[in-house]
């Protein structure tokens, strides 16, 4: 589960659908062949765009774990960034 929710993961709790969806992250297919059989009879699965990705609600709570891990990482990335950014 995600820590809270933001902007990170987008605003609310995403989507969900009972159709057929396979998660960007982990690759597991939910609901496979629901679309085509017209079958969205089961309990759905919750997902949220992260970049270009469509996650699973399983892999919610993995990305946000691996970025406070690599938190220092990132923030001396972005403070670069700024200060490239800034002309500095």
């Amino acid at each position: 589960m995600k820590h809270e929710e933001g902007f990170l993961f987008g605003v609310g709790s995403g989507a969900a659908t009972h159709g057929e969806f396979r998660c960007d992250l982990c690759g597991h297919v939910y609901f496979e062949g629901a679309d085509d059989d017209e079958d969205y009879d089961n309990d759905g699965v919750s997902y949220e765009q992260f970049c270009a990705w469509d996650i699973c609600e399983n892999c919610f709570g993995k990305i946000e774990r691996d970025i406070l891990r690599r938190m220092p990482d990132i923030l001396k990335w972005y403070k670069k960034l700024l200060i490239s950014k800034s002309g500095q």
